[in-house]
């Protein structure tokens, strides 16, 4: 019975291993994304993996060799547990290709968005392991949140990146 299973291939040659598997007539999936990137001191909109170093294959492990993947060009090896190869749950593949934009192909992940007055802890920077309150977004990378500071409550803008929702 065919299945997706989870490719793990070598730094940033995802495009070509799903090339090199297709040409094999393997059937193969690569979730994109889009994310900003620093590049010569400007930033652009750049296509990248939505799992770096990872892409999906679908095929019966039963009845074809799995050796044909791993020596495949832009390919590391196949995952395995146990020795066995990963099923990916059939699910998952179906829940990212309905989050696909049809227009660009791209996977829209979208940042996780806090409500004022939602509870957020600062994971790293200066103000690690702080809590505090979320206020509102101050443009598109970074938030006002009220933190305990000294004794006082004090508004500090952050970047997104840096926090994470608590229960």
């Amino acid at each position: 019975m065919k299945q997706w299973y989870t490719v793990y291939t070598k730094p940033n040659r995802e495009s070509a291993a799903e090339e090199n598997l297709q040409r094999q007539e393997i059937r193969t999936y690569l979730p994109l994304t889009s994310e900003k990137r620093r590049r010569r001191g400007k930033w652009l909109d750049c296509t990248v993996p939505l799992f770096s170093r990872y892409l999906f294959v679908h095929m019966d492990v039963a009845v074809q060799s799995t050796a044909a993947i791993r020596s495949t060009v832009g390919v590391s090896n196949l995952v395995r547990f146990s020795g066995e190869p990963a099923a990916v749950p059939e699910g998952l593949i179906e829940l990212l290709r309905a989050r696909t934009d049809t227009e660009t192909g791209l996977i829209d992940i979208g940042k996780t968005q806090f409500q004022p007055g939602q509870k957020v802890i600062v994971v790293d920077g200066p103000f690690k392991d702080i809590s505090g309150i979320f206020q509102h977004s101050n443009g598109e990378h970074r938030a006002m949140i009220l933190l305990d500071l000294l004794g006082r409550q004090n508004s500090v803008a952050i970047d997104n990146d840096l926090l994470m929702g608590t229960v």
